[in-house]
């Protein structure tokens, strides 16, 4: 006698399954810039899916951050070079 019965064992494979993609697509919003729970938590309550879309929509912070540093390194070195 088996200890799953093949219902109950989709079931679990199905809630891993949705737990995993929902650590994946807090991972790629914590990859962005981003908090890793609110990634989490809002693929959590939403699917997914639906996560992931609106995690792509929004700012990705790490990457403004870098133009923003390196767009004031140059204004720094053209100051440097007139005086």
């Amino acid at each position: 006698m088996a200890f799953f019965s093949s219902v109950e064992f989709l079931s679990v494979a199905i809630f891993l399954a949705y737990i995993l993609l929902c650590f994946g697509v807090a991972y790629y919003n914590q990859r962005r810039g981003n908090r890793f729970g609110t990634g989490f938590v809002l693929s959590l309550i939403l699917t997914p899916v639906i996560g992931f879309i609106i995690v792509q929509f929004t700012r990705d912070r790490q990457r403004n951050y870098t133009s923003h540093v390196a767009i004031g390194n140059r204004r720094r070195k053209r100051k440097k070079l007139f005086y």
